[in-house]
Parts: structure tokens; C-alpha cells; sequence
């Protein structure tokens, strides 16, 4: 009996303070790109990653707090329309994958690419290259599985 007046007692206070359902925020961009890249250098050694940031950003985080520098111009970054993570085949390890130069320029859900990253991804593919705009690291793994080079 004194076990169920504790969890009567027990159930009444939570019904008082009830808790809140938690609110899961999507991840943002640079999010998706750090989790992709971990995984890209962790399942694909024989490749060699970067990511490419955007100049103008540097720029903001270097002079945060400066009076007038921090503002960003997305046309004046040298790497407007550069897809956010680059890879190449390293040659000396699986002379296979050499000559195999790979984009994947990463996405929130429903968001699109800008003209100057198509303009990019026409440029890259016109050059041989592998491009591709993904959202998740799944879906990196699955491009490097159907490009053959898992």
C-alpha cells in the first residue's frame, strides 16, 4: 500500500508540471558538412577532402567585432559558387581512383543551389569531374557507391 500511495503522489506531480515536447531544429549547413566530411575521411582514406569555405566568412570571423568589417558580399569571396567539399583520388595509394576529382556541394532540405553554383557544377562536369548537391552524409555514401568508388 505505501508503495502505490508514493507512486499515486508520484503520478500527481507530473501531471502539474508537465513537460514540454522538445523541439528538434534542423542542422545547419556547416553542420552537415563537418558530419559528411568526418565520414568521407574516415570510409574513404584513399581520397583526399577539404572543405571549401566561403572568403567572405573567414573574413567575419577574423574581424568580429570590428566596427564595418564583418558585413558579408557573397559576389566578392573568391570561392562564390566552389561546391563546400572537394576530393581527389590520391594516385601513389590506388592508382585507380587517380584522375578522379569529386564535388558535393551540401544543402539544408528544401533549400537550392544559387546560379553561380550551377554555373560551377557546368564547369566542373564539363572538366570530368563528379558533382553532385546532397543533404546528408547517407547520401554521399551513396554517390561515392554509385560513381564505383567505394
Amino acid at each position: 500500500y505505501r508503495s502505490f500511495q508514493i507512486a499515486a503522489r508520484h503520478k500527481e506531480s507530473n501531471r502539474r508540471n508537465t513537460m514540454k515536447p522538445i523541439r528538434l531544429r534542423k542542422p545547419l549547413e556547416r553542420e552537415i558538412v563537418v558530419a559528411i566530411l568526418q565520414l568521407l575521411d574516415v570510409k574513404f582514406k584513399h581520397f583526399c577532402w577539404c572543405r571549401v569555405e566561403p572568403a567572405s566568412s573567414v573574413r567575419a570571423r577574423v574581424n568580429r567585432g570590428k566596427p564595418g568589417t564583418a558585413w558579408k558580399v557573397p559576389e566578392d569571396a573568391w570561392s562564390n559558387g566552389v561546391a563546400d567539399i572537394l576530393g581527389t583520388g590520391r594516385a601513389s595509394l590506388y592508382p585507380a581512383w587517380n584522375n578522379h576529382a569529386i564535388a558535393f556541394e551540401v544543402k539544408r532540405p528544401g533549400e537550392q543551389p544559387r546560379p553561380s553554383q550551377l554555373a560551377f557544377e557546368k564547369r566542373w562536369e564539363t572538366a570530368g569531374g563528379y558533382y553532385l548537391i546532397i543533404h546528408s552524409p547517407e547520401e554521399a555514401m551513396a554517390a561515392m557507391k554509385n560513381w564505383g568508388l567505394t
